[in-house]
């Protein structure tokens, strides 16, 4: 979801690779050498945002004759073994997303029963990943965001009214409205070998599958469930599918805008509102600054609140028809394929070092 950059320090260390090319690359493709780092204390926050080895073997590097001192080398040492762990959870990473897509697509179109159980299990684990991960680099505030809200909520249906029909329409709009909308906002990525990136892929996109195996197939996805989805499901109520989710979405909106914009946080604190405002070229800080920096926030507020009318309407279509629920989710799928092709061909494939 966000964008971390880094601080260079330039002349500390000389790296003389030999067959072996080491970068520093932030989120925006950015790329550093080694030899142009500080080598220090601050190695693992650096690591966890886009530090890459251009090739899977470290193992021979040559120090130049600088004058390095001997906890300087000890530093560099420590350096090139994390980036080895690094790698390794990346590779990881990426064979857990290949099996997580084949088990989704399983499980979407022949064993509806399983996918309950998959975000049971897979959804806290991720989500305490996440949480430590923010914590550590001071991006915690995004954990406000309202997806984690529409997360909760979706196991609060599952685990303690899976009968419940009009519970099951809001948690239906949330999924399908502003969690689905919001991988377009913040432009979601299918990058594979990303834990973060895949994160913030899985919840927002997890809760719409789970909501089309329990409207469409309510039987099958409750066969093996301690009881039964929504036995008798109801007609669609504007009130719980469109009003009731909206006035959820706004209180929220409100919340969090008077923690994060009214009573700011520090400086180097990352926000939602910070994020979508920090670039002054995109479409959503030109539409938020009509009307100069003073009122800001009010736009703010009032495009997602129109954004979020927008997209809880639109839920009333995926909710009464099947086939367009299913273009649907197949078009949000393929926007975040997209977003991933880019990343690879436009910002990895490029880095120096790397051979297509």
């Amino acid at each position: 979801m966000t964008s971390q950059s880094m601080n260079y320090n330039q002349n500390i260390l000389i790296v003389k690779p030999v067959d072996t090319v080491v970068t520093c690359t932030n989120d925006d493709g950015n790329t550093k050498p080694v030899a142009s780092v500080t080598i220090n204390g601050f190695i693992p926050r650096s690591s966890s945002i886009g530090i890459e080895p251009t090739k899977s073997t470290l193992s021979k590097l040559e120090i130049t004759e600088s004058g390095l001192s001997q906890e300087e080398e000890s530093e560099l040492a420590a350096f090139l073994s994390l980036l080895k762990r690094k790698r390794l959870q990346e590779k990881l990473v990426y064979v857990i997303s290949i099996g997580t897509i084949i088990l989704l697509t399983h499980s979407l179109m022949a064993s509806q029963w399983l996918l309950p159980y998959y975000y049971t299990i897979s959804t806290p684990c991720l989500l305490l990943i996440r949480t430590i991960i923010y914590w550590k680099f001071r991006w915690h505030y995004f954990l406000l965001d309202f997806c984690y809200y529409g997360n909760i909520l979706w196991f609060a249906f599952i685990w303690i009214a899976p009968h419940h029909g009009d519970l099951f329409s809001v948690a239906f709009a949330i999924a399908n409205g502003p969690l689905l909308w919001a991988m377009v906002i913040y432009r979601n990525s299918l990058v594979l070998h990303s834990i973060d990136k895949v994160t913030s892929v899985y919840i927002h996109i997890l809760p719409a599958f789970l909501s089309f195996v329990i409207r469409w197939y309510p039987e099958e996805s409750s066969s093996k469930w301690p009881c039964h989805f929504i036995p008798l499901l109801s007609e669609w109520s504007f009130i719980w599918l469109v009003a009731v989710p909206a006035a959820s979405f706004i209180g929220h909106n409100i919340l969090v805008t008077l923690l994060t914009c009214i009573c700011k946080p520090p400086e180097h604190y990352q926000t939602s509102y910070r994020y979508l405002t920090s670039k002054t070229s995109t479409f959503i800080y030109r539409a938020i600054n009509l009307c100069g920096p003073k009122y800001r926030i009010l736009l703010y507020l009032i495009f997602n609140w129109l954004f979020c009318l927008a997209s809880f309407t639109m839920t009333i279509l995926w909710y009464n028809y099947f086939i367009a629920h299913i273009v649907y989710l197949s078009l949000m799928f393929l926007v975040i394929t997209f977003n991933g092709a880019r990343f690879y061909l436009d910002v990895f494939s490029v880095r120096p070092g790397i051979s297509g």
